[in-house]
This record gives structure tokens, C-alpha cells and sequence, in this order.
């Protein structure tokens, strides 16, 4: 019995792990060591899972890059405080990648190489300098969570974009985005949006259109009112809208049965308008 309480507890620990984890932690074996060094982590190539490379010029460690490719178990990369505008070749060939992220990095462009990241499921960048989110991203086919934050260009998702059918989570923060989603939205895999502090003054009809979306997280906006078209998120179960400038919600929000979470903080709101949402919407949580 003991034995068995034992196993139980563990098997339990492990499953919460996993729950609270990060991708960084998730896609390695629990705790497994962060290699900073280039030259270390290739002394012993076969126990390196994770690496994290900061604010030094590796381009000039020609010979150690040329060893990248002993990497072989390498699952976890990040690259920090770097000058470049494209991720080197010599990374490129690291296949086994899970998790990528590039931070404050002014990344212009990501050769068509990195579809050679076949198995990648995070990839997450930040301090950027795309015009375009690259098409090249498409060849991520298993591509699970994408985060591009602090985008220093004005950027342009194309609807070419949309092609990652494995893609549940994408949150783009502090980006001034320019979209093709009036139109169309093709992530259909995609569960969770973020759009932060993007300058959006409406809700793109693509997105409206998304029937499979839970969670829209649309904060610190520009944007007005939710239209008529809300009624075709029938999956929706949590709608953040804090900090925009919204000061109506049209009653076809009544038709989300599965909303949870209705949050309207920060908007310039009647309060009798959020009372009339509140008898529309009586199995919601109405912030306001």
C-alpha cells in the first residue's frame, strides 16, 4: 500500500510539473542543465538538451560553430543580445529542436532555411525587426505557440501566414501590425489569440469569423465597439478587452453560450449598458 501511494504521489507531482512548466522546461528532461558556453556544451555534446547564448560574439568562435552539428539532443535554444539580422547557418542545422527563441535580436528576416527546424513547437522572438512575418516560419509544420513582442518595424502578416495547422497559441505584444485578416484568419487549429498594444481600432472580420478560437485577448487597443459579427466565436470562452475605448458590445453577444469570462475593464462603459450584458450573458463573468 505504501508502495503504491508512493507511485501515486509522484505520478502526481510530475503531471503538475508538467502543467506549470514553461515550453523552455517542458521539452527538456527535468532538470537538465543551461549550457551558456559554446565550448562547454561541445565537451559533452550528448548530454545538452538546453542552451542559452547571451550578448556574446559568437560569430567570431568559427571553429566551435562549425561543431554545432554534434548537438545532437539539443531540444531548447535561446539566443539573446545579439547584433545580427538573420539566425546564422550554422544553427540552422540543428534539427532536433523543440524550442526557439531570439530576444532583442534585430532580426530583418529568417532564411528559408529554418524549415530545416522541422520538429519546432515554440518559437518565440522579441526586440525584432520584420516588415513581414516570415513565410518561411510556414515550414514549421508542428509549430504549437508563436510570440513575436516589441516587433520594431511596422509588420505585415500576410494571409499567407496562416498556414501553421498545428497552431494553437499566438501572441503578438507591442507590434504595430498591418493584416490581411478582413479577409480571412487560417489558423485553424488556433485556440488562443493575444494582440496587445498594437493599435487595432476594430476587431479584424477574419478573426470574428474564427469558429474555433476560446480565447481573445484583445488589451490595450483602440478599438471601439464589438459588432454584430461576434455571434460566429461559438467557441469563445474568455474575451479580455481591458484598456480599449469600447462603449458598446452588441447585443448578439447573447448567442456565446460557452463565454466565461467577459472583461471590459478600463473602457468607457455605461453602466447600465454592462447590467443589460450581464441578463444577456447570466452564465458569464462580466469585469467591468
Amino acid at each position: 500500500m505504501r508502495n503504491l501511494l508512493t507511485a501515486f504521489f509522484i505520478v502526481n507531482v510530475v503531471s503538475l510539473f508538467a502543467q506549470q512548466a514553461t515550453p523552455w522546461e517542458r521539452v527538456a528532461p527535468p532538470g537538465s542543465t543551461v549550457y551558456t558556453e559554446l565550448r562547454a556544451a561541445l565537451k559533452e555534446p550528448e548530454v545538452v538538451y538546453r542552451m542559452e547564448l547571451n550578448a556574446i560574439d559568437i560569430l567570431k568562435e568559427r571553429k566551435q560553430l562549425e561543431k554545432l552539428n554534434k548537438l545532437n539532443n539539443l531540444t531548447a535554444l535561446r539566443l539573446n543580445n545579439q547584433d545580427w539580422v538573420e539566425v546564422p547557418t550554422p544553427f540552422l542545422y540543428l534539427s532536433g529542436l523543440v524550442y526557439f527563441s531570439a530576444a532583442n535580436i534585430p532580426l530583418t528576416h529568417c532564411n528559408d532555411s529554418v524549415a530545416l527546424w522541422g520538429q519546432l513547437k515554440f518559437a518565440e522572438f522579441s526586440g525584432t525587426n520584420f516588415d513581414t512575418l516570415p513565410l518561411s516560419f510556414n515550414g514549421w509544420t508542428r509549430l504549437l505557440h508563436l510570440s513575436v513582442i516589441g516587433n520594431k518595424d511596422t509588420m505585415q502578416i500576410l494571409n499567407e501566414s496562416g498556414t501553421h495547422k498545428e497552431l494553437q497559441e499566438l501572441k503578438l505584444y507591442r507590434n504595430h501590425l498591418i493584416t490581411g485578416w478582413d479577409s480571412v484568419f487560417s489558423f485553424p487549429a488556433l485556440k488562443k489569440l493575444v494582440v496587445y498594444k498594437s493599435g487595432w481600432k476594430a476587431i479584424p472580420q477574419g478573426i470574428l469569423q474564427h469558429g474555433v478560437l476560446e480565447e481573445l485577448w484583445l488589451d490595450s487597443n483602440n478599438i471601439a465597439t464589438v459588432p454584430s459579427l461576434i455571434w460566429q466565436m461559438k467557441s469563445l470562452k474568455i474575451l479580455s478587452l481591458r484598456n480599449n475605448s469600447i462603449t458598446r458590445v452588441h447585443h448578439n453577444i447573447c448567442f456565446l453560450m460557452q463565454l466565461q469570462v467577459l472583461d471590459l475593464r478600463g473602457n468607457p462603459m455605461d453602466p447600465y449598458d454592462v447590467r443589460c450584458l450581464q441578463a444577456l450573458l447570466p452564465q458569464c463573468r462580466i469585469l467591468y
